[in-house]
């Protein structure tokens, strides 16, 4: 039974990726109900300050089109879908969230995905990302098809034992809220489990409560960050379900950048944003950033690049903006300066205005 036109309705749903659609219970004002199975396509576009987001039902009665509504941050909160059958129209306003980041990672990229001003490339293959990280932009596109590396086993694992099992970590992580203390914080950074989900929900909870989201080891390879001020490990905004859901169709490697970059072909999309400080943009720069990602490895990873798109590649990369990285990316690709805070002083009175290098290259030849 469907709705009779110009009747709204609320539903709560999940984004969902096009190969595991979301079955919504859509329930409208006076008691009707019905199902519509809804394949939510997250490839969202951002043109100006609005968003779209294309779906499509695989029932044959009905059609959709979406108008995405968001809030102050434009992280996606709401969508209105108009639903039709063979004789009448309704108006559904369908509620959910897309997958967030659920680790805080220096060098994240949430704060670029909401301006004007950065766009991703449409692509028809697969999507890599050899610097996961905090996979904000991942998350962002829920690809159908993604490459996803770090050179960090820790955090791979996570990522793992998330697509595998979200709940079996969940669960953990509960334990690890319930038991939060000093000396619980000390006892689990000393002791990591041979388990993979027991390792994900410490890797998690040590990134929650540790001071400043700073992931560090010492010369032994030992997570040495203390204890921060943070006592939750559970946010109301967790949604791990999301984030499982759209790992299930990546390929999750401990790898080198290189050979990860090496594997994309035409029709492909890669993001690139390898370790690095904005805070030495204009001193020392090469100097102080050797200790994270050299500067032989910033000219291997220029390569790299060139080679893919050689291959028809498409790549987007950002870095720290500075002149030494533009003389060796000129002739390359696009290069553009964004502004942003800088967020890792633990301090405010650390933090500041700082920039960062956007690079975006297509095909060449093509």
């Amino acid at each position: 039974m469907v709705a009779s036109e110009g009747r709204e309705a609320d539903c709560e749903v999940a984004a969902s990726h096009p190969q595991n659609p979301t079955v919504a219970a859509l329930r409208w004002p006076h008691g009707e109900c019905f199902k519509a199975q809804v394949w939510v396509l997250l490839d969202v576009t951002q043109k100006s300050r609005h968003h779209c987001l294309r779906l499509r039902s695989r029932d044959a009665f009905l059609t959709s089109r979406a108008r995405l509504e968001t809030d102050g941050s434009k992280c996606l909160t709401s969508w209105r879908l108009h639903v039709s059958s063979r004789e009448e129209t309704t108006s559904v306003i369908m509620r959910g969230s897309m997958p967030q980041p659920f680790l805080k990672w220096a060098g994240g990229k949430r704060w670029i995905i909401s301006r004007h001003d950065f766009t991703l490339p449409s692509f028809s293959g697969k999507y890599f990302e050899p610097f996961l990280g905090g996979a904000a932009i991942f998350f962002h596109l829920s690809p159908k098809s993604a490459v996803l590396s770090d050179v960090n086993p820790r955090l791979i694992d996570t990522y793992k034992a998330l697509k595998e099992d979200w709940a079996a970590v969940y669960d953990i992580l509960k334990r690890h809220q319930q038991m939060h203390s000093k000396d619980h914080y000390y006892a689990t950074r000393s002791n990591w489990s041979s388990d993979i989900f027991e390792r994900a929900a410490q890797f998690i909870y040590l990134n929650r409560t540790c001071w400043n989201g700073l992931y560090r080891e010492n010369l032994k390879g030992e997570f040495n960050v203390p204890m921060g001020s943070k006592d939750w490990v559970i946010s109301e905004d967790d949604d791990f379900a999301s984030i499982g859901a759209a790992l299930k169709y990546a390929d999750i490697k401990c790898a080198d950048f290189e050979g990860v970059i090496d594997d994309s072909s035409e029709g492909d999309l890669v993001f690139v944003d390898p370790p690095y400080t904005t805070a030495h943009n204009m001193n020392g720069f090469v100097k102080y950033n050797e200790s994270i990602f050299t500067w032989e490895d910033q000219v291997r990873l220029r390569d790299s690049i060139v080679r893919a798109v050689e291959r028809g590649a498409k790549v987007v990369m950002t870095n720290a903006d500075h002149s030494s990285l533009r003389q060796i990316y000129e002739g390359v690709g696009v290069c553009k300066s964004v502004a942003r805070a800088s967020v890792i002083s633990g301090a405010s009175s650390g933090r500041g205005k700082t920039t960062e290098l956007l690079l975006s290259v297509g095909p060449r030849g093509r």
